[in-house]
């Protein structure tokens, strides 16, 4: 008996998982598909934040029709962005604690910087500016008493019309 091997010499053998060559255009197209992937996930993660802010809004605002900003606090848990503190009128009084409707929960995963966008300039060129879906969360970093916010109630619980109107156009 002979010992001929039955495939040519650098063929790849090991059936599926056999070793392959791919092409340029080949790697091109997996870089491709993959950088879609990423910007996918991007964006239903600034959707989930924006119906989530959109959600704390309208909570807020069934419970005390009158409020306006809810201050945020830099958390220092793991895991956790912020913590929210208190309610507050569009004249700055003292409305309630957000404790109060169980809210902390959805303010650990709000940005913690202010999420920015490419705007094309009038001169073609292209500037990082603060992104307006997120106008409702204004944030402020001081080095000695760590980041705080100011979360606009009425700002956040008009987020869906905001959506409505850019997937109409």
């Amino acid at each position: 008996m002979t010992n001929d091997n039955r495939i040519d010499q650098g063929q790849p053998t090991g059936g599926q998982f056999a070793a392959k060559s791919y092409t340029e255009a080949d790697v091109d197209l997996l870089s491709s598909a993959m950088t879609e992937a990423d910007q996918a996930a991007v964006a239903l993660q600034q959707k989930s934040l924006l119906l989530r802010a959109q959600y704390v809004a309208t909570s807020v605002l069934v419970a005390y029709p009158n409020a306006a900003t809810i201050t945020l606090v830099e958390s220092d848990q793991e895991d956790c962005t912020w913590s929210d503190e208190y309610i507050l009128d569009a004249d700055g009084n003292h409305i309630a604690e957000s404790i109060d409707l169980d809210l902390t929960a959805d303010f650990w995963e709000m940005p913690s910087r202010a999420s920015r966008i490419d705007k094309v300039q009038p001169d073609g060129s292209s500037a990082h500016v603060d992104d307006p879906k997120f106008a409702w969360l204004k944030i402020t970093h001081d080095r000695r008493r760590g980041s705080t916010a100011i979360f606009d109630v009425r700002a956040a619980a008009t987020i869906g019309d905001t959506n409505d109107q850019e997937t109409s156009k």
